[in-house]
């Protein structure tokens, strides 16, 4: 393994079926990277070493990415690796365009509103990959401490900056107010 910290691109849901295949949360913006990636890692939870496991399958059902890995073999053994975490080495992504972030380096950027005030730092992302499949989610901690949750469409985030560790957003009309009350 590299030395730089391993790269969360997915997390086991549930099994599907009989032969060892299960449901994904994605973190990855495409599922077919799933098809190229040499080897995965799976932690079972934060405290545990992640254990190399290869992509045997995967495929696309009712909108849910499927996987089959080498080391689990039927329902049984699905159900203990539910919620374990499917992390990557970072030399193992895609490569990226100058612009391009990566969905774990939102985590602790600042978010600025369009005046250059500080709203708060991202939390977390939640892609969608659930019943809203494809909005992905922003869990932003405001100054006050409260929790705004963002959706984080391109025409609600003007400018993401990974050398400053900083996004500028302009909320739909309301949400603030809704989260924050007359502060937004």
């Amino acid at each position: 393994m590299s030395g730089q910290p391993l790269v969360l691109v997915g997390e086991v849901i549930k099994p599907h079926g009989l032969a060892g295949e299960f449901s994904v949360k994605v973190h990855v913006d495409s599922p077919d990277f799933f098809a190229h990636v040499p080897r995965l890692y799976l932690r079972r939870s934060p405290g545990d070493r992640p254990r190399p496991v290869a992509v045997t399958s995967w495929r696309m059902h009712n909108a849910r990415l499927l996987l089959r890995l080498d080391q689990i073999q039927g329902r049984d053994e699905v159900e203990q690796i539910r919620g374990a975490e499917l992390l990557a080495r970072p030399e193992d992504l895609p490569d990226r365009s100058e612009d391009d972030i990566f969905i774990h380096e939102l985590i602790g950027m600042r978010v600025l509103l369009p005046s250059g005030k500080q709203l708060g730092r991202i939390e977390s992302v939640n892609t969608g990959t659930g019943a809203g499949v494809g909005q992905e989610i922003w869990s932003i901690r405001a100054e006050s401490g409260q929790e705004v949750l963002f959706p984080a469409h391109q025409d609600f985030v003007l400018e993401a900056d990974r050398a400053t560790a900083t996004v500028c957003i302009d909320p739909p009309p309301g949400l603030l107010e809704l989260y924050l009350g007359e502060e937004g």
